[in-house]
């Protein structure tokens, strides 16, 4: 069944409800029995009307089969299905989920490495940790010696092997690679410790909900074991951050950063290290804004924030609100429900630290209520007490919620028509060889754009590489080499009555100097997509490394561009089938989310992705590739 993305906008939810019903029944026979549970059991609270902390049915469809299933058996809900049966459980799991659920799976006993209590390397420091993976600027640049990939020998570039992730359609952590091993997360909670070279796995970790995060790894002294073994962090889909022995996988502490039963942790936690105090700084988000396509809901109280968290012990240091003023009342919708803001602005991406002036940047979502307040911005705050320094806004005044394209009953009268407004990937702390330093960021908007960090963020360019709304620039992330940035463009929906993509002569990867702005090239996908009209652009971050730029696309072609002039290097098709080291078959899809991580000599990426209602490719496959010698 085809959808697109135009009419999904035109839908009301329970329309769209209604289909995933119609459609899991035709695959799923035994969907009836699900619904009929789902009913007698949960509707009170996961129903309209019911607690308003719960998450609505629409929602809990986007969850994984495992990660559904881990709630009923081991997580929140496992109180409220005690009476239903394994099978019962599996059930609901299927009738919320949409698809076939064969049982929670680990990765196999077959992938474990050799026992070896000693199996950590001390002698290789982090080479990958984190969003920015080499440092705290997120300018995903990789030096060529932790690389160890060039543009001489990317042609000899080979899959080396691959690990499917059980039960899962999306695949978007980014791991972190130290001491000789790979810690990455998946769509059901699971964070696992690979070895880097071969894939074996180390250990495995249940959290609580889906790592969407980068996995960030503490450093440490010297190349042996010392006083304090190194530690990993990341977060989840229910706002947790984690914090785990990097060599045994146990826990050392957990912390839910916030309540509200639809905060998450999207962007990655940031490590500072110091002698005098380790402090992660972790930004959140939410999905409430989807609620508000309900008639009944009180939109909307949610205001993103970043935590700066005490990385030994797990203590608040301090949160700071991007929406400093407090929701209040501000009038009621057509059903007489009442209205609250200011809201939104959450936090999606990862922070950017400027330790030299003592600030971090974020970009924020859009406000999904009046009044606005710092929505589709860059926000500096304090680094010791998370104040705000300054705020930049290239559209002020607009809004945006999920009701506006919907049923429109709660939609913000600062709705203009655009619904692309956030600040999504990182802000990047570009120095160049003089030693001038510049902020440079991109909005859905197609706006790439350069501050002055020493001016309370003054403008000082700003280029539109693309309209906007269906296609959007840069929704992960840019990356940069010298003063040069990378950006891209995807196109998130088919106009299928014209038969071709929206502004597809817009899509690819863009070059300009990220100090003034002046274009260098432009890889268009109509010069190197295959399939034309299949290639739908590029969505997940980019990567580069000394004269290469990585680029995952929509139609799964992962490929290498040359970064003086655009040109592909290499070029390989995820949307396959592979044979996993798990004994499964690892199935790849879209590509999105995280970009490529690459670290002496190997190049690992995922691929997969299923979240959301445009037409999209799941998949679970992490593969490694390596020099072919």
């Amino acid at each position: 069944m085809k959808i697109s993305l135009k009419n999904l906008l035109l839908l009301s939810a329970a329309a769209a409800w209604s289909l995933l019903e119609n459609s899991t029944a035709a695959a799923n026979p035994a969907a009836p029995e699900g619904r009929a549970l789902f009913e007698q059991h949960c509707l009170a609270c996961h129903g309209n009307g019911g607690d308003s902390h719960a998450p609505q049915k629409e929602l809990l469809s986007y969850m994984s089969t495992g990660s559904i299933y881990h709630a009923l058996t081991a997580g929140a809900m496992r109180t409220m299905a005690a009476d239903l049966s394994d099978e019962e459980k599996r059930k609901v799991v299927e009738y919320l989920s949409g698809r076939k659920f064969s049982g929670y799976e680990d990765i196999v006993p077959q992938l474990s490495c050799k026992a070896d209590a000693r199996w950590f390397n001390y002698s290789k420091h982090p080479t990958a940790s984190g969003w920015g993976i080499t440092n705290h600027s997120n300018d995903r640049f990789i030096p060529r010696k932790i690389a160890g990939i060039t543009p001489d020998n990317i042609a000899r570039l080979k899959l080396k092997w691959a690990i499917a992730f059980p039960n899962t359609n999306t695949a978007r952590s980014q791991p972190a690679i130290a001491g000789g091993a790979m810690f990455i997360g998946d769509e059901n909670g699971d964070v696992y410790a690979f070895d880097a070279k071969t894939g074996c796995m180390r250990w495995q970790y249940k959290a609580e909900g889906e790592i969407r995060t980068a996995v960030t790894i503490s450093d440490w002294r010297g190349d042996t074991q010392g006083s304090h073994e190194p530690a990993i962090y990341f977060g989840d889909g229910s706002a947790n951050v984690y914090a785990l022995n990097a060599v045994t996988g146990k826990l050392i502490w957990k912390l839910q950063v916030d309540s509200q039963p639809l905060s998450r942790i999207t962007g990655s936690p940031t490590l500072l290290q110091k002698p005098s105090e380790n402090r992660l700084y972790v930004p959140v988000s939410s999905l409430a804004p989807g609620l508000s396509v309900r008639p009944d809901y009180s939109c909307c109280t949610f205001r993103g924030f970043v935590a700066a968290i005490d990385a030994d012990s797990g203590q608040v240091i301090w949160k700071s609100y991007a929406i400093p003023t407090t929701p209040s009342e501000q009038y009621k919708n057509s059903n007489g429900v009442p209205q609250f803001g200011p809201s939104g602005a959450g936090v999606w991406n990862t922070p950017t630290l400027d330790e030299r002036r003592g600030r971090l940047y974020v970009g924020t979502g859009e406000n999904s209520s009046s009044p606005t307040e710092n929505g589709g911005a860059v926000v500096a705050m304090d680094l010791k007490d998370g104040k705000i320094a300054w705020v930049y806004q290239n559209y002020p005044q607009e809004a945006y919620n999920t009701s506006c394209h919907q049923s429109g009953v709660n939609c913000p009268r600062e709705f203009k028509g655009r619904f692309g407004l956030d600040v999504s990937s990182s802000p990047m702390l570009l120095r160049n060889a003089a030693g001038r330093e510049i902020i440079v960021a991109a909005q859905k908007t197609g706006d790439v754009f350069g501050l002055d960090p020493d001016a309370n963020g003054k403008i000082l360019w700003r280029r539109r590489i693309t309209r906007g709304d269906f296609n959007i620039s840069s929704i992960f992330g840019m990356a940069a080499e010298g003063e040069s940035v990378f950006a891209n463009v995807v196109d998130l929906g088919k106009n299928a009555q014209k038969g071709h993509y929206w502004g597809i002569e817009e899509l690819g990867i863009y070059a300009m100097n990220g100090f003034t702005g002046e274009p260098l090239w432009l890889a268009r996908v109509l010069d190197h997509c295959e399939t034309k009209h299949g290639c739908r652009g590029y969505s997940a971050a980019l990567t580069s490394v000394e004269g290469i730029v990585f680029a995952g696309a929509k139609d799964g072609v992962l490929r290498a561009f040359d970064s003086a002039n655009g040109k592909v290097l290499w070029r390989f098709n995820t949307a396959d089938k592979f044979k996993a080291l798990n004994g499964d078959i690892a199935k790849g899809g879209d590509m999105d989310g995280p970009g490529v991580v690459v670290a002496d000599g190997m190049v690992y990426v995922n691929s997969g992705y299923a979240s959301g209602n445009a037409p999209l490719q799941g998949g679970n496959a992490l593969l490694a590739f390596a020099i072919d010698e």
